[in-house]
């Protein structure tokens, strides 16, 4: 009887020391393991913008989405004093797609939510009857300085 108490303490010692051991040593793997993984994520995730239009009075990163095409380009958003440009970041630009220019005064420029939370797509109407849509993030900036901009040139928003 004694003997087998002391066998069962010895193992739930050495349970208890290869336990702690184990946290221990998973304490640092999961936190070197965690902060790697977080770091390809980052990098997967980057995406590096297009430089913006000189002269910009806002800059952003957005997706194109042209007529005709339901795949997304990233590229740069740049609001000017005249109008919109959007500049293709350089994998937009292997696939193809170039500069886009819109003048406030042939154009009808819409705000709607995007497909994410903080996502807003600015929805362009050509006269000719085309549909550009660009997605970027929702920024009260973009908001004001669209507003801004539209009312120097007498509306041009919808």
């Amino acid at each position: 009887m004694q003997r087998r108490r002391i066998e069962t303490v010895r193992k739930a010692a050495f349970a208890a020391v290869v336990t702690a051991a184990v946290w221990v040593w998973i304490g640092p793997v999961v936190a070197v393991i965690s902060v790697a993984v977080g770091i390809l994520v980052g990098l997967l995730v980057y995406r590096k913008k297009a430089p913006s239009v000189p002269g910009a009075v806002y800059s952003a990163a957005a997706d194109v989405i042209a007529p005709g095409s339901p795949k997304r380009r990233p590229g740069q958003l740049s609001l000017t004093a005249s109008g919109i440009s959007w500049l293709p970041s350089t994998y937009s630009e292997r696939q193809g797609v170039g500069r886009i220019d819109f003048d406030f005064t042939k154009v009808v420029v819409a705000l709607q939510n995007g497909p994410a939370l903080l996502d807003l797509t600015l929805v362009i109407s050509m006269p000719t009857g085309q549909v550009y849509q660009l997605c970027t993030h929702r920024s009260a900036a973009l908001r004001r300085t669209l507003r801004t901009i539209t009312d120097r040139h007498g509306g041009g928003t919808a």
